[in-house]
């Protein structure tokens, strides 16, 4: 059962898939609240912040999709500690106003015992110090350092990120020189800044560097001055597939055929695909990166992973709505379900700093859905470390068996 609060909706598009996406999110914050239970077989509370409604209820509508299906899976076998899971919903709308409204309302007056969300950097920071005060676990999808002992993230530091690409760059690209080009966000400038370190330590110079807003309309001036420079690689970070769509596109506009490693290409490769065309990757000069766990070797045989058996999963969970969805994405916030639920497990604790330290400690020793070993260890909380990173070239084409993508690297 679900608790929730709704806010303001944000305006759907004409695409068919974006209807159905930001249908899935506002059925969701108008789910009805759950009655009350006797404090003896009280459920155990599991708050959701997502954006359910504003500009990125896209990627809350896939990521509850998830969550869904693993809370589901979990009371089905029993709950945690013998008790159901009770998911308490909260609409951040991508406000960090709102975060810290609704972070208050999850810790302070439904008194949640951990938190998946909020999806994004910002937010995350927003809401530290709320769930830090409540000694309350939550699983950000932040890739910058949330000063907390209870924040988590699924996702990878900047510096774990950046590290496969630098020495891609070096040892098969064979690069010299590179320029960079990110958006103004807080997780685009820690990713600069360790793209300075590491391309310093690997002996590959930065001739020229720009910056713009996030969600651009234009980009030309930019790769215009950076074209200027002649760098052997142009490394493109965001926080959104759209923008580097826009670059990929005005990359084509001005002719310009420099090859490109991008941080957000491949994560959301459908978003840039919408902007720079069913194309946007034919050239094969567009680099970039995804989990390792949703890529395959050409030698590795099909359907044979525990990523194809959780998509499998997935698509009879909900199969009406499993089109419309980035099933890689959904998994972010699953395995996190899963790394809490072993915690809980392990410790017979709800108890936020009970459950911080088993995961400080043991967290390289648990394995994630897709197979893949967690790099959470004292001082990271990354669900996923440099090992965890692939370098594809063609994230638009998966292998119809399992929906992996071939992967560049590490085979």
């Amino acid at each position: 059962m679900t608790r929730a609060v709704t806010r303001n909706s944000c305006t759907a598009s004409t695409s068919p898939r974006r209807r159905a996406l930001l249908a899935m999110a506002l059925a969701a914050s108008l789910a009805l609240p759950a009655p009350a239970r006797a404090q003896g077989n009280a459920p155990i509370k599991l708050g959701v912040m997502l954006s359910f409604t504003g500009p990125a209820a896209i990627s809350a509508a896939t990521y509850w999709y998830g969550i869904r299906m693993g809370v589901k899976e979990i009371n089905d076998a029993g709950g945690l500690l013998g008790r159901k899971i009770e998911i308490v919903q909260a609409d951040d709308q991508f406000n960090p106003a709102q975060a810290v409204s609704e972070a208050r309302r999850l810790a302070q007056l439904e008194k949640v015992n951990f938190v998946l969300g909020p999806g994004s950097s910002g937010l995350a920071l927003a809401v530290a110090p709320i769930f830090n005060e409540a000694k309350i676990i939550y699983f950000s999808t932040s890739v910058a350092v949330i000063p907390t002992p209870y924040n988590f993230s699924p996702m990878m530091s900047t510096s774990a990120y950046v590290a496969p690409m630098v020495k891609y760059m070096r040892d098969v690209m064979k690069a010299k020189t590179v320029a960079l080009l990110s958006d103004d966000g807080a997780a685009s400038k820690a990713t600069v800044q360790d793209f300075k370190k590491q391309l310093a330590a690997a002996g590959l110079i930065i001739v020229a560097e720009q910056e713009h807003g996030s969600r651009p309309t234009d980009v030309t001036p930019q790769l215009l001055s950076l074209r200027r420079a002649n760098p052997d690689v142009l490394i493109q970070s965001s926080s959104y597939g759209e923008d580097a769509g826009l670059v990929i596109k005005s990359l084509a506009d001005i002719g310009w055929n420099v090859p490109v490693m991008s941080t957000a290409a491949g994560l959301a490769a459908g978003a840039a695909m919408k902007i720079a065309g069913p194309d946007a990757f034919k050239s094969e000069r567009i680099y970039s990166t995804v989990p390792i766990s949703h890529t395959y070797c050409a030698s590795d045989k099909p359907g044979a992973g525990g990523y194809a058996q959780y998509v499998a999963r997935l698509k009879a969970f909900d199969p009406q709505n499993f089109g419309n969805i980035d099933e890689k994405s959904s998994l972010y916030l699953y395995d996190a379900l899963q790394f809490l639920k072993a915690a809980v497990e392990a410790t017979r604790s709800l108890d936020g700093p009970t459950l911080a330290a088993w995961m400080d400690q043991n967290g390289s020793r648990v394995r994630g859905t897709a197979g893949s070993t967690f790099a959470v260890a004292p001082g990271s909380h990354y669900m996923m470390g440099p090992d965890s990173i692939a370098i594809v070239r063609h994230p638009e084409q998966l292998r119809p068996a399992d929906k992996l993508v071939e992967r560049l690297n590490a085979c």
